[in-house]
């Protein structure tokens, strides 16, 4: 299947008690060697292990164009993570002053979205392995981001630099610029796009 998903397309808004709810379905989960989130370290640069991300298959398609060595996002729904809180101790640290929780990175919060940049490692049909990956097994992965990051050296706060989403591949219309070799471009076509392995 190419194109649209069969998946539905409508908005999944609901209101419950005059407020819209919207509905997030997983697309896949975490299958770690972390069990329990008091295993797990704060952040994957922390020692988190490498993990595997099992997708739905019928999603497996929307993986075409991620290869090993890419950097991507996971957006992870941190199941067990508490939602009461609007203050707390960052990195639950009591000599921190308090702080609300939209001002940390911790889990606990009213939507608990999980952000990881992480590296694949290998992918496999509708698996992906990545790492490192502080998520603990069985949580729910919401949707996989290419990873975008600031170019160095200059050149604005717009120009980011397109890392890893284009390996062995590239936009029609950037086809000749530098990022793939030296044939000759229109002036300025692809300026700011810079292909990095």
């Amino acid at each position: 299947m190419s194109g649209r998903s069969k998946r539905a397309t409508r908005s999944d808004a609901r209101v419950r008690k005059g407020r819209k709810i919207y509905e997030v379905r997983p697309i896949g989960f975490v299958r770690s060697s972390l069990k329990r989130p008091e295993d797990a370290p704060m952040q994957g640069e922390e020692g988190a292990p490498d993990a595997w991300v099992e997708l739905e298959r019928d999603l497996a398609e929307g993986l075409d164009g991620i290869a090993e060595g890419q950097e991507i996002v996971l957006i992870t729904w941190l199941h067990q993570a508490r939602r009461d809180l609007l203050k707390l101790h960052p990195r639950d640290d009591p000599a921190l002053p308090l702080a609300g929780v939209f001002a940390t990175r911790s889990p606990a919060r009213p939507n608990p979205l999980g952000l990881h940049p992480v590296r694949v490692r290998a992918v496999e049909g509708s698996k992906l392995r990545v790492g490192p990956l502080e998520a603990v097994d069985g949580t729910p992965v919401v949707d996989i981001k290419g990873r975008l990051r600031r170019r160095k050296g200059g050149g604005g706060p717009r120009q980011l630099v397109a890392r890893d989403l284009l390996v062995g591949a590239q936009p029609r219309h950037c086809r000749g610029t530098r990022a793939r070799g030296p044939v000759p471009r229109a002036a300025g076509a692809c300026d700011g796009l810079r292909v990095e392995r």
